[in-house]
């Protein structure tokens, strides 16, 4: 997937896409922010990791891309960010702190 955010563009898993999007949508509705590190490929083609701040107006936009570069993996983030979504939304203990290491 394609994710554009910030005037820039970086490509990454599907799963990662969709987690990213969803976190941004539920820490808007909680008049939150906080930060994510995903794995990526930069548009020279080359690994990278991108730093994204969410917050109520983070503005994101995924879209699909056919490409022959393998998805960088981060399943392991991806998890982080489901359980730090359903902390939010089922008022569980506190979120991990911001940010999100790789």
């Amino acid at each position: 997937m394609r994710i554009s955010f910030a005037g820039d563009q970086v490509l990454t898993g599907d799963e990662a896409a969709h987690a990213l999007l969803d976190f941004a949508s539920v820490l808007a509705k909680h008049q939150t922010s906080d930060e994510v590190e995903l794995r990526t490929v930069q548009a020279t083609g080359d690994p990278g990791i991108s730093r994204f701040l969410l917050g109520p107006t983070s503005q994101i936009v995924i879209s699909s891309h056919a490409s022959t570069i393998a998805e960088p993996d981060n399943a392991d983030i991806v998890v982080s960010i489901r359980r730090r979504i359903d902390q939010l939304t089922q008022g569980g203990p506190e979120h991990d702190p911001p940010g999100l290491e790789v």
